[in-house]
């Protein structure tokens, strides 16, 4: 549902990958295995460096993205 919405949104496709790194997903999926877990957030290649930022415009598409993903959840 991520991926079909985000690509609304966003007017692109958008790939399905892996990435390797940490999140707190690792604690909640401990405890309820069968937790459906995904990160998906506006980003660039400047993450986790001193210069990081995210594009205005990037950040208001992600909350008309979640915005949408949760309307679609609660339908």
């Amino acid at each position: 549902m991520a991926k079909k919405v985000g690509e609304q949104v966003l007017q692109q496709r958008l790939p399905y990958f892996g990435a390797p790194g940490g999140t707190d997903a690792s604690s909640y999926i401990v405890k309820s295995p069968d937790m459906q877990v995904i990160v998906f957030g506006p980003g660039n290649i400047t993450a986790h460096q001193v210069n990081e930022y995210v594009d205005l415009d990037m950040y208001g598409r992600f909350i008309e993205i979640y915005q949408k993903m949760i309307t679609e959840l609660l339908a």
